[in-house]
């Protein structure tokens, strides 16, 4: 048994087990090691009002999603229809949480497995001095376009059901694209990032997310396989079903058919990669890489892409919404008892929130699925076949480095993944 404990730059705990057998690998294990989420518990009987605020505290790398999805949730179960001006600007804020998400995973935990440094060397040294100011004044500037739009950058405030409690001025909207501006003067590191990306090692899985018409979508669509099946998204969990494992207090989730798949910027793009933006599609056709990609390694490529491609479109929605001005910030809510559910795509992939309500709009039932306990499986998988790989090819050196890139690539967040008590 080879044990690759508390793999460092992730978000969470989580060991890697290896079962080796006369040098063939017989199994692998994620070892989730966080406690217990209690939270789905805790929305039993609250109020509808409540709900978004509790959910974004899931995580916080990825609260904003995680309250725009109860958000929607629940306005799906009241039937509410927004207005556009209110669905141009949540889709805004939906983008600014994946920037962040994406530019933190890029820059902290990954930028440094591919400096060519030592092992052994912290962020800090691993790179040269104004590449860190530059990272350092971009990480600044996407939490300040946060904090305006939804008043500050973990657990956001203003968005709420129905609409927005606050929409920000026209003023602080030109400082949000400003601030954005300054995030595609990282071009030059994500460009040198990509060179040093290797994508040889490759394993067929399936690939799921969902699927855009005209844009890679974030809050809304049908969900896509990548051989091409497109089905409604309220039939998710008619696709997938839960493993129960006992060596981990994480989900684990597969397809109905007993095969692996993987949720995330690799799988958006394998299945919506020609809708990226010509800055994006630019900077894709500088290397030697193609779409759909099969390397979990593709992983990072992806989220490289959509950090310009995200950014472009914020710039371009912020001139649309300006044009909008004056509008209403929020639209009539009238809780009705039913079920809502709503599928979106967190930064690290698709993301499932369903609330079952009553008259009065309090909770009943509650089913969070989050990406990093689907993708679980397919991590165990991938780590076998890549040993494998690399013992084929008689490649072994730094072995345990090489296998935590693999798992860094995935962008897991072990908090999300952690099981979630049966709410009912």
């Amino acid at each position: 048994m080879v044990s690759i404990p508390e793999i460092c730059r992730v978000e969470g705990h989580i060991d890697l087990l290896i079962n080796m057998e006369n040098g063939k690998v017989k199994d692998v294990k994620a070892k989730c090691l966080e406690g217990n989420q209690i939270l789905e518990k805790i929305l039993i009987g609250r109020s509808f009002q409540e709900v978004p605020e509790i959910s974004s505290r899931i995580c916080g790398v990825c609260s904003i999603i995680h309250k725009l999805t109860s958000i929607q949730a629940i306005e799906d179960a009241f039937k509410v229809e927004l207005n556009e001006e209110i669905e141009a600007l949540r889709k805004l804020v939906a983008y600014t949480g994946h920037l962040y998400s994406h530019i933190f995973h890029i820059f902290a935990m990954i930028y440094p497995d591919y400096t060519g440094n030592s092992l052994d060397s912290i962020f800090v040294e691993s790179i040269r001095k104004h590449d860190f100011a530059k990272i350092v004044e971009t990480i600044k500037a996407i939490r300040s376009a946060t904090d305006i739009l939804c008043g500050r950058a973990v657990h956001p405030i203003t968005p709420v059901v129905g609409g927005f409690s606050k929409i920000p001025s026209k003023s602080n909207l030109v400082k949000v694209k400003l601030l954005l501006e300054k995030v595609l003067k990282t071009r030059d590191l994500l460009d040198h990032l990509l060179e040093g990306v290797s994508l040889d090692f490759t394993r067929r899985t399936e690939y799921l997310a969902l699927k855009g018409y005209g844009e890679i979508p974030i809050l809304k669509g049908d969900i896509c396989r990548l051989d091409g099946e497109i089905f409604d998204s309220r039939l998710f969990t008619d696709y997938i079903r839960e493993i129960e494992v006992d060596y981990t207090t994480a989900r684990h989730f597969m397809l109905r058919n007993g095969r692996t798949y993987m949720v995330g910027a690799i799988s958006r793009l394998n299945v919506n990669h020609e809708m990226l933006c010509e800055e994006a599609m630019e900077l894709l056709n500088g290397h030697e890489i193609e779409f759909p990609c099969y390397s979990p390694f593709g992983n990072i490529v992806a989220q490289v892409l959509e950090i310009i491609h995200f950014t472009v479109q914020s710039i371009s929605l912020i001139d649309e919404i300006l044009d909008m001005y004056p509008f209403k910030s929020s639209v009539e809510v009238t809780p009705r008892e039913g079920i809502g559910l709503s599928v979106t795509e967190a930064p690290r992939g698709l993301l499932l929130h369903t609330y079952e309500l009553d008259s009065n709009g309090r909770v009943q039932s509650v089913n969070i699925i989050t990406p990093t306990a689907q993708n679980l499986e397919n991590l165990e998988a991938d780590v076998k076949a890549y040993i494998e790989y690399l013992i084929a090819k008689g490649d072994i050196e730094n072995l345990k480095h090489r296998i935590e890139m693999l798992t860094r690539a995935y962008d897991p967040c072990m908090s999300c993944s952690a099981r979630f008590a049966k709410a009912r």
